[in-house]
Formats: C-alpha cells, structure tokens, sequence
C-alpha cells in the first residue's frame, strides 16, 4: 500500500485542529486503501468522522 504525503489535505493557514482532523482523515483513507471501498464510502466516513470530532469538541470552528 502507498503511503500517501501527509500534507495532502493541508493549506498553509490551517489551525492545529484542522490539521488533526487531516491527520486522521488522511489515517483511515490509507488504511481503506488496501480495501474494496467505493470513494463514496470513503467521503461518508471521513464526514462522520468530522461530525464525531465536533461532537467531542476536539475540532473548533474559528
């Protein structure tokens, strides 16, 4: 499986938590990778990921 860069999510002005989120989303697009999972699979669980996040508090808008 190619590791993909981790910086492929990220733009110059992001805050830490944006970045994390990345982190994580850029974590389980890796691992669904090796996976028959369609890319509308992929964009689903990276959304309920976010959502999880913001419930938690972990990612603050602004």
């Amino acid at each position: 499986m190619k590791e993909r860069d981790p910086g492929w999510l990220r733009e110059e002005n992001e805050t830490m938590d944006t970045i994390k989120i990345s982190k994580e989303a850029h974590d389980l697009l890796n691992h669904m990778e090796g996976l028959d999972v369609a890319l509308d699979e992929k964009i689903a669980v990276i959304i309920w990921l976010m959502k999880r996040m913001v419930k938690k508090g972990e990612y603050v808008n602004g």
